[in-house]
């Protein structure tokens, strides 16, 4: 509970986005916000100077086809507005917390860095 509650000055509304902020925290990797407005949806983490948006999915408000469909509909729009964007389960958070900072870290690396982008 105690590394929950760490995130909550984040402006994290959810535990997923809560247990975000801890690992970003944890990882010091810096220069993102909690719930940024963009493209007529609300990113779950952005980084603005990068366009990278980081998105919590989790089965209790992603399951299902309509949920599906509007996710889809979703990234497709942060991705014509110029956005990268990745996609993270609660499962990652919990059973592999270091995937989540390392492909963040990788994915800014690749966006400030072109020599580092992967085609």
């Amino acid at each position: 509970m105690v590394r929950l509650l760490e995130g909550v000055g984040d402006g994290a509304r959810s535990a997923a986005e809560r247990v975000v902020a801890v690992l970003l925290r944890r990882a010091r990797i810096r220069g993102w916000v909690a719930n940024h407005p963009t493209a007529g949806y609300c990113v779950d983490v952005a980084f603005l100077e990068e366009m990278l948006a980081v998105e919590i999915d989790g089965m209790a408000s992603h399951g299902g086809a309509r949920a599906f469909q509007r996710d889809r509909t979703r990234r497709n729009a942060l991705i014509a507005a110029g956005w990268t964007v990745l996609n993270f389960t609660w499962a990652d958070l919990i059973e592999r917390p270091t995937y989540v900072p390392d492909s963040i870290h990788q994915s800014l690396a690749a966006l400030t860095d072109p020599r580092l982008r992967v085609l």
